[in-house]
């Protein structure tokens, strides 16, 4: 594949860099065209792609195959029971440069929240091993849609706390909820819990967004369309880097 443009243009000339791409693809089957030409656009080493809406199918297999020949893809099991779904793709050429293995869940969850979460881990030589986390969050604000968030976040917790001090960690996808106070509509009493809520889950792992750490990224999402506004979306990457290794 041809080589990362962004991703090198923030690297420095003696470390590599990953380029992570996240995005709600709204069911790979009916918007597989577009995933192509995003990938083709793009062309980036880790993808964590939402609602995929991929039943766990011999046929759903099929077509991942052939969406995305050039990657090596991971989804939850419980998609059987939950369409909605959410994946994490490693591009075939970190794959082959490095050990790449799914992470079991750790804590007992409800079907609806099994399918909503999925953990990698990637093991190079001589190098710290990253963990990527993929999360699609409900939107849903009753009491069913808050349980199923209260089960992704504690999985979340899971996968992190016992890797702080060996790998640095990944997590991206759709949270359905955003980390900055200026990106909250006030307006909305009930989004503004969640996003405190968000943001309390996410400050006790350790997560930033990436431009915190003095990197820039392309936004996708504004506040009441102030195209100038810096800030969170809701779907998002966050990164944490283990001690003396930096992404």
């Amino acid at each position: 594949s041809k080589p990362p443009n962004q991703a090198t243009e923030h690297a420095s000339e003696n470390r590599p860099c990953l380029e992570i791409l996240t995005a709600n693809v709204r069911s790979l089957r009916a918007n597989k065209a577009c995933v192509r030409q995003l990938i083709e656009d793009r062309q980036p080493h880790i993808m964590v792609l939402t609602e995929t809406n991929l039943p766990g199918t011999r046929d759903s297999k099929n077509l991942v195959r052939r969406c995305l020949p050039q990657y090596q893809t991971f989804w939850p099991a419980a998609l059987a029971q939950n369409k909605r779904g959410v994946m994490v793709a490693v591009h075939r050429s970190v794959a082959l440069a490095c050990t790449v293995s799914s992470i079991p869940t750790t804590c007992a969850l409800q079907p609806k929240a099994a399918a909503r979460m999925t953990a990698v881990e990637i093991k190079a030589p001589a190098a710290a091993p990253l963990l990527v986390c993929g999360v699609y969050a409900p939107a849903s604000r009753n009491e069913e849609g808050t349980a199923i968030r209260e089960e992704v976040y504690k999985q979340l917790q899971g996968w992190c706390q016992g890797r702080l001090d060996t790998h640095s960690i990944i997590a991206a996808g759709d949270w359905n909820a955003v980390l900055r106070a200026d990106d909250r509509d006030r307006s909305d009493a009930a989004m503004m819990s969640w996003d405190k809520h968000h943001l309390a889950v996410i400050q006790a792992i350790g997560l930033k967004a990436p431009d915190q750490e003095g990197a820039t990224r392309v936004r996708t999402f504004y506040p009441n369309g102030k195209e100038s506004a810096g800030g969170s979306r809701i779907d998002d990457i966050l990164v944490r880097p283990v001690a003396g290794a930096p992404l």
